[in-house]
């Protein structure tokens, strides 16, 4: 995974140290009502360089609140990526847990590095995953992002393979990510992105495949007082409207 934490740290904005990659994965909870009285969960996933506390520190959780969703922040640093291990980690520490819980409406919402590490969560476990918030999410190597554009998601005729780094991982996620918005719709997908955002024309590979409500651009780049506003109105379509039935 050496060449994705090149990647990562030359193509995503944001700042920090290397870190631990704890076990189990560390998480944060703000809202708990419980699977009882909650539509459902969202678990959050930061971006490079970002910690759980800060969705809260930027209005993120609450512009969440009218969604009637307890809302997790899971602790998915880039180290887990580095070494591989962010899926089982995830999925071990913090989905399960929910699910054992009592919990069945399962979402994620990943920004820029948790974008991609959403949609591989939601690749390898699709029956935890009711929707995914992707907001400004990393697509992958530019090479890879290319060969999709190219043809177009839908028409793309890539194949899922061996998976051993991130050229590979973001392949097999485009595979997913083809056959869930051109084929099945079996988990719902959202997206958002700056118009400045240098990821704009990667992502819209995407946006140009769902629903035109599912894909939010607003004016701005690539950070906080984007994605703040896009999950309100992305959630805002999604369970206000009752897009999404549970």
């Amino acid at each position: 995974m050496r060449s994705f934490a090149n990647l990562l740290l030359v193509l995503l904005a944001g700042c920090g140290f290397v870190r631990i990659a704890r076990e189990p994965m560390e998480s944060e909870t703000y809202r708990a009502l419980g699977p009882d009285k909650a539509r459902g969960v969202i678990v959050l996933l930061p971006g490079f360089g970002d910690r759980p506390e800060a969705f809260a520190e930027h209005g993120f959780v609450a512009a969440l609140e009218k969604t009637n969703l307890d809302v997790v922040a899971a602790d998915a640093h880039f180290t887990y990526y580095r070494k591989g291990r962010v899926v089982q980690r995830l999925h071990e520490d913090v989905i399960e847990p929910l699910r054992k819980r009592g919990y069945r409406s399962i979402w994620l919402a990943g920004t820029s590095m948790g974008g991609i590490g959403a949609v591989g969560y939601a690749r390898h476990h699709p029956e935890s995953v009711r929707g995914l918030f992707l907001l400004a999410p990393y697509m992958g190597p530019k090479g890879v992002v290319k060969e999709v554009a190219a043809k177009g998601l839908c028409k793309w005729d890539g194949k899922a393979g061996a998976e051993d780094d991130v050229d590979s991982f973001a392949h097999n996620n485009f595979v997913w990510l083809r056959e869930q918005a051109c084929v099945k719709r079996e988990v719902s997908l959202f997206l958002g992105v700056g118009s400045q955002d240098r990821l704009l024309q990667a992502d819209s590979v995407l946006g140009g495949v769902i629903p035109a409500s599912h894909f939010v651009v607003l004016p701005g780049g690539h950070g906080w007082n984007v994605w703040t506003p896009l999950i309100a109105r992305l959630a805002g379509t999604a369970f206000d409207s009752q897009e999404v039935r549970y």
